[in-house]
């Protein structure tokens, strides 16, 4: 599924496929079947968990949309993973690499997503999951926002609309799973479908 996304998307920076090929190696279902074993960690946050991908994956199917765990990451215990109910069944899993850990501390004291640093779990929810939560709740209430399955079916919806009205370029918004974090945008200029990926961060 990586090969397939880095085919399409040769122009999504290349930090954004970094996070992408995190996510498609942590959800391995396989792979966690042959490594149950996580190492349990002692850290104090309402949505921290000892729990597998697999285990957070299948609470967060009955939970609200942006509901989230921190959990043990199988990188090893310097590392966290934030699993987050992006949308619906579009579920994504975010690498937090901890830096300067005092001798006989639960955690480090900077915590590290992507670029960008953090002092606390607390401080990942405010500035990171809380903003993206609040513009992707906006973006799903958008007229132009189209559940779908598959792009084919706003291909479809596309179509129908340009023809009936050439002179307009019709647009959509939608939610992929095979794309996690990220809104795609598809427009129709002329004839032919045009897609942008966007992906959802604080700023």
């Amino acid at each position: 599924r990586l090969d397939a996304y880095v085919r399409e998307h040769e122009n999504v920076p290349e930090e954004d496929l970094v996070d992408q090929k995190f996510a498609v190696q942590d959800d391995n279902a396989q792979r966690l079947r042959t490594k149950m074993q996580i190492a349990m960690r002692r850290i104090q946050h309402a949505r921290f968990a000892n729990i597998t991908c697999e285990t957070a994956v299948n609470n967060l199917k009955r939970e609200d949309n942006g509901e989230f765990y921190f959990r043990p990451s199988s990188r090893g215990t310097n590392h966290l993973t934030l699993t987050w109910k992006f949308f619906e069944t579009n579920i994504v899993h975010i690498d937090i690499e901890e830096f300067d850990k005092a001798v006989g501390a639960n955690i480090g004291s900077r915590l590290k997503i992507s670029n960008e640093y953090y002092e606390t779990l607390q401080e990942i929810v405010e500035r990171y999951i809380t903003p993206c939560n609040r513009s992707l709740r906006d973006v799903t209430l958008h007229p132009k926002f189209l559940r779908s399955k598959s792009m084919d079916v706003m291909k479809d919806a596309l179509e129908k609309e340009k023809l009936q009205d050439a002179s307009k370029i019709p647009y959509r918004v939608t939610i992929l799973d095979a794309y996690p974090q990220h809104l795609i945008l598809a427009y129709i200029p002329k004839t032919e479908v045009v897609r942008e990926f966007i992906k959802v961060k604080p700023r």
